[in-house]
């Protein structure tokens, strides 16, 4: 299998967009299929962070049960490599996994992807996802204040007009 990444780079009215780009050669006659998810909560993540990622394993002509090499790779759009693992696993019809995988303290923001190569006798099949390195992102806690924050504001502000109404009322009364 062949990866190869870049750009589409878009010019016009004075504006210019790049658009990634990933290119991919399997074998003609892949015994594997493979699909890859970054699960929900990492797909925004920061440096030094981990990342989950689900992957499903299909049998697609392998006769028995056996062993296939995984290897996962983290890249950018301009092909540099920052996080390279290898393991075995067994399988007979499907496999599914979760597979955790850190990212560098000093990987750069911006999008990547996680490349995921299957091979077993010589046969390849790949899949891959992407996902985002951020430099800041708003964790539960931050989240959960900041709604509790406006709600306490809401609360103040129908209780200040309440207020002055009731002051209103009292000053049309003593007239």
């Amino acid at each position: 299998i062949d990866l190869y990444t870049g750009k589409i780079i878009v010019r016009g009215g004075g504006k210019t967009s790049e658009i990634p780009v990933i290119i991919e050669v399997e074998s003609p006659e892949a015994l594997l299929d493979l699909k890859v998810e970054i699960l929900n909560g990492y797909l925004q993540s920061l440096p030094g962070e981990k990342i989950l990622a689900e992957i499903d394993i299909f049998n697609l002509g392998i006769a028995k049960r056996s062993d296939i090499t995984l290897d996962y790779v983290i890249r950018n759009f301009e092909g540099d490599e920052f996080v390279v693992e290898k393991e075995t696993v067994a399988i007979e019809t499907k496999t599914s996994l979760v597979k955790t995988l850190n990212l560098p303290e000093n990987i750069e923001t911006g999008k990547y992807f996680l490349y995921v190569k299957a091979t077993y006798n010589g046969k390849t099949a790949s899949a891959l996802a992407q996902f985002e390195v951020v430099s800041y992102k708003v964790t539960k806690k931050e989240k959960l204040f900041i709604v509790l924050i406006i709600l306490l504001l809401i609360i103040l502000s129908f209780v200040i007009h309440h207020h002055i109404r009731y002051k209103r009322r009292e000053k049309i009364k003593k007239k």
